[in-house]
């Protein structure tokens, strides 16, 4: 993992009991940890350090999911949704969406992303279509991508 990425990943201690949900990664490869609150085919908003940002569709290269995935031990390891097939799309601009497919209605292809909701693609804009085990490359490529805690400093006795 390069170091770039390696700092935008850990998270530092007054942080810590509010990491960042996502990172944002510029077309120059620059990164911001924080929050995506909504995108549309112009711009994304973004909140990092508590300042709410837009920025420019053409600006992103991609936002990734660094949240850290809650288990329950409660909870089947497996959840019910386990076994539905996700679709990989890739649009003509050159973004790449997962989600799971519902219904194909009024010339778009819709469905739910566990990163943005709701998702509504419409048909002419895509590229190509993946599923199963290509579809699943796209999303195993940022698994890795988990925030973690920076490290205490270490205290030696006296100064």
């Amino acid at each position: 993992m390069d170091l770039k990425l390696e700092r935008a990943l850990t998270v530092p201690r007054f942080s810590r009991d509010t990491p960042p949900n996502h990172i944002l990664m510029a077309n120059n490869g620059d990164m911001k940890r924080g929050k995506l609150l909504a995108f549309n085919g112009q711009a994304i908003q973004f909140d990092s350090k508590l300042q709410r940002s837009s920025v420019p569709m053409d600006r992103v290269a991609r936002v990734v999911n660094v949240s850290k995935p809650e288990i329950h031990p409660d909870k089947s390891v497996l959840p019910d949704d386990a076994f539905k097939v996700q679709v990989c799309v890739k649009l003509t601009d050159g973004s790449i969406l997962v989600f799971d497919p519902l219904e194909v209605r009024d010339d778009k292809l819709l469905g739910r992303s566990p990163i943005y909701g709701a998702v509504s693609v419409p048909i002419e804009s895509i590229e190509y279509l993946y599923f199963g085990e290509q579809a699943k490359f796209f999303k195993d490529a940022f698994e890795e991508w988990v925030v973690r805690p920076a490290k205490e400093p270490a205290s030696g006795g006296n100064p």
